[in-house]
């Protein structure tokens, strides 16, 4: 991630993120021809001509700002979904269930940008998926060590 600054009315302002940068575009409050600068540019630069920026078109229409999750200070939101699958079809069904639907509603409320309800969606994801699990493995146990019990009283014979 970059930390850029930018200059707008003959003062500089900065540190801000990518996302913030963009956001900032976004909105009109740095132009095409404001300049910018981060570590590792040789010099101040007009906005315009730095690759991977986004302009809104000159068509009048309002600018849609740009949000991520690193926006709203968070790392990236996990997706739990497919091991939810995989654990409803190898663990526990009705646990894993739970995990999917979670999951898929952390997935929409991620797409949707807010991130806040996607994390909490995603961890109760999590939940469900470490309880799909754990019970996946105690019933293995018991059926392995039942099995173990059968076979043993049935040699004695």
């Amino acid at each position: 991630m970059s930390t850029w600054f930018y200059s707008k009315g003959g003062q500089k302002h900065g540190p801000v993120s990518d996302a913030d940068l963009q956001n900032l575009i976004s909105r009109g409050e740095v132009g095409p021809s404001d300049l910018i600068w981060k570590e590792g540019m040789s010099d101040w630069q007009k906005a315009s001509t730095v690759s991977g920026l986004v302009f809104p078109s000159d068509a009048g229409e309002p600018a849609i700002p740009v949000t991520t999750a690193s926006s709203f200070g968070g790392s990236a939101i996990p997706n739990y979904l497919p091991w939810s699958i995989a654990a409803a079809v190898l663990c526990c069904m009705p646990a894993g269930i739970a995990a999917i639907y979670y999951s898929l509603k952390a997935n929409s409320a991620r797409s949707a940008g807010n991130f806040e309800t996607a994390r909490s969606q995603a961890e109760i994801a999590r939940k469900w998926l470490i309880a799909a699990v754990a019970i996946g493995v105690v019933f293995g146990i018991i059926y392995f060590f039942s099995l173990a019990a059968g076979h043993h009283g049935a040699g004695q014979y």
